[in-house]
């Protein structure tokens, strides 16, 4: 009886072994099946080429742009939403369903991307090549600052000449600016600006006030933001292929 009991513990060690080792292929594979577009990747970010400019948050809302035409721009906001795998994006408001990669979106095959099949790219992150629209002034919308400007408030760089301009949201500005030696550090004098009078003037009072303060900006996923000397966000700029 006793030699039985001693040959069988062999084969007790074992199947035992061989069910651990089942058991730590199951939770290695499980763990590396956890890993998605979603969990994984820095994706909150500017995407884009010529003619599609498309900006996804961390709030999972986006902006999507289409240039139509040379004078054209087809434009949607809106929300996104991720598919089962956490793999894909759905655009609600477009019918766009792209899958998020490294540093690109690649659209889905589908009847909603027909003729869309090129991935866009994730944007380099500077102050030129791109029109910048106003998003939020002092943590408040546009449209939080009564009626609808006359000129969507933006800004566009020239890196070149170290000029820009835009609108305030009622008048075209423009104008030199400088940036000192360490990075980010920017600062906006003696713009100059039409004088026209709009209806309501308070987003235009608001921009041309605190445009003086800014001290710095930062690129963080794909906007823009201008800070004060104390770190303050005054300006959140998101990108744009709209110049005007």
């Amino acid at each position: 009886m006793n030699a039985s009991k001693i040959n069988l513990l062999p084969i007790t060690l074992a199947v035992a072994l061989a069910a651990c080792n089942s058991m730590s292929g199951s939770r290695t594979e499980s763990a590396t099946d956890s890993h998605t577009s979603q969990n994984s990747l820095d994706w909150a970010d500017a995407y884009g080429n010529d003619s599609i400019l498309v900006t996804i948050s961390n709030k999972q809302t986006y902006t999507w742009e289409e240039r139509i035409n040379a004078d054209s721009i087809h434009a949607v906001t809106g929300t996104f939403s991720w598919d089962a795998d956490g793999k894909n994006i759905i655009l609600s408001g477009v019918d766009r369903t792209y899958q998020v990669g490294e540093n690109a979106l690649i659209p889905v095959a589908g009847a909603q991307n027909t003729g869309h099949s090129a991935p866009l790219n994730k944007k380099s992150p500077v102050l030129g090549g791109v029109s910048w629209k106003l998003e939020e002034l002092n943590e408040k919308q546009p449209s939080d600052f009564g009626q609808e400007p006359v000129f969507p408030a933006h800004l566009v760089f020239d890196e070149e000449k170290n000029r820009v301009a835009g609108s305030s949201g009622c008048n075209r500005i423009f104008g030199p600016y400088t940036t000192g030696k360490n990075p980010g550090e920017i600062k906006f004098d003696k713009l100059g600006g039409t004088m026209m009078m709009c209806g309501s003037m308070e987003l235009e009072h608001a921009f041309t006030n605190a445009i003086g303060a800014v001290s710095r900006y930062e690129i963080q996923h794909g906007k823009l933001l201008l800070l004060d000397k104390d770190g303050k966000t005054l300006f959140r700029f998101t990108p744009s292929l709209s110049k005007s």
